[in-house]
């Protein structure tokens, strides 16, 4: 059957109590809670004893969650990623 090497998969990150300096200022300062959550799947095949070849998909940052790591600069919104893993 097709599907049996499809793999799906989540992730999840959740950020509390870090602290950063502001430009400005010489006091750390709490940065913003955040939550994010990625996707993946992917469908491997068989293309003989030896050579196979996987497609997949990611999406990060699946609800396209605007967060800080550090103040000022906000990290990318959703982002999507395809691609192909060769093996011989």
């Amino acid at each position: 059957a097709i599907w049996n090497d499809a793999k799906i998969s989540g992730e999840s990150y959740f950020s509390s109590n870090e602290f950063a300096l502001k430009e400005g200022n010489e006091f750390y300062e709490q940065i913003p809670n955040y939550a994010i959550f990625n996707f993946r799947f992917s469908q491997k095949f068989n293309l003989s004893k030896s050579a196979k070849v996987e497609f997949f998909a990611r999406v990060n940052n699946l609800f396209d969650k605007i967060y800080y790591p550090q103040f000022g600069l906000p990290e990318a919104g959703r982002e999507f990623i395809f691609g192909i893993i060769n093996e011989f």
